[in-house]
This record gives structure tokens, C-alpha cells and sequence, in this order.
């Protein structure tokens, strides 16, 4: 009979301190959406919202309206006050291949005029795909910069003849082949 009172008990103290926990105002965190509370793009950082009688208690001066310029568009207002926040759908990331990354780099030491780099990484992206022309002809343009004409001028036939699929490329192609 003790054993049972006990358990009683116990159960009823644990229903009273979930019911109380569940009660009480806590403070919420949400992803803050682009633009909202100031920030300049989505981080994907947490911020903290106040359920809005918890911050008028916090602050009694607390200017209405600004409270309300501050709610962002996507935030809808819950029973309780508090605010919640609908996540933004982000963009998926989309893997770059290595190919696509190589030519960033060669972008990079073309602008900073280091042509013998920028031509060592478009051969090492062409030994990851042999045959795209685009590659061939950055590869050309690079030796066409460098004043080396006959190296230029085969690496622009090649090119040409893996653009047959690109009529824009193969227009660039011929026009720098004309000027070889």
C-alpha cells in the first residue's frame, strides 16, 4: 500500500512539474530571414524573439510600433505572443566540378597577368576533360596572349573541332584563328 501511495506521488509530481515546464514563457530561437532585424543577407544564424509581453516587461518604454516595424514579413504570431519565424528556402548548392573551379583560378592569374600559371591550369583542366572546347580555346587565347601564334593556332583547331555543338563558340574560335 506505502509503495503504491509512493508511486502515486511521484506520478503526480512529474505530471505538475512537465505541465509547469510547459508553461512557462522561454525564450524562442528562430532562423532570422534575409533582411529581417537589420541583417544584411541569411546566415543561417539563430536569434533570440521574445514573446512580446516578456519584452514589454523588459522594457516598459518600449515604443510599440517599432516593435511591430520589426516583426519581418514572414513572421506570423503564435497564441502566446511570441513570434515565429518561417525559415527562407535556401538554394540547393550545386557541386562545381573541378574543371569549373580550375577556370576560376585561371580567370584569376589571367588578371594578374601571370600567363604561364593561367596556361598550366587550363592543361590541367583539359587532363580532367580532354574534350571540351571551351577549354581549348581559353588554352589558345592564353598562348595567342603569350605571342606564341603557331602553338595558339593548333590549340584553336582543336578547339573547333569539339565545338561543332556550340555555334557561339565556334564564331570565337574563328575569330581568333583570323587573327593568327
Amino acid at each position: 500500500m506505502n509503495l503504491r501511495l509512493l508511486m502515486r506521488g511521484v506520478l503526480i509530481f512529474s505530471l505538475l512539474a512537465l505541465t509547469a515546464c510547459t508553461n512557462y514563457p522561454t525564450r524562442r530561437s528562430t532562423s532570422t530571414p534575409s533582411g529581417a532585424r537589420g541583417g544584411a543577407a541569411n546566415t543561417g544564424t539563430a536569434t533570440t524573439v521574445l514573446p512580446a509581453t516578456m519584452e514589454r516587461a523588459a522594457n516598459p518604454d518600449l515604443d510599440e510600433s517599432r516593435v511591430r516595424d520589426e516583426i519581418p514579413p514572414q513572421a506570423a504570431p503564435s497564441v502566446d505572443g511570441s513570434i515565429y519565424v518561417t525559415p527562407t528556402p535556401s538554394a540547393p548548392v550545386i557541386p562545381k566540378s573541378a574543371s569549373a573551379i580550375l577556370l576560376e583560378e585561371v580567370d584569376t592569374a589571367v588578371a594578374q597577368g601571370e600567363l604561364e600559371r593561367a596556361a598550366a591550369l587550363v592543361e590541367r583542366a583539359l587532363r580532367i576533360e580532354p574534350r571540351d572546347a571551351f577549354l581549348w580555346y581559353r588554352l589558345a587565347s592564353i598562348r595567342a596572349q603569350q605571342g606564341r601564334a603557331s602553338e595558339a593556332a593548333g590549340f584553336a583547331r582543336r578547339a573547333l573541332s569539339f565545338s561543332t555543338s556550340d555555334p557561339a563558340l565556334s564564331q570565337q574560335i574563328n575569330a581568333l584563328l583570323g587573327t593568327l
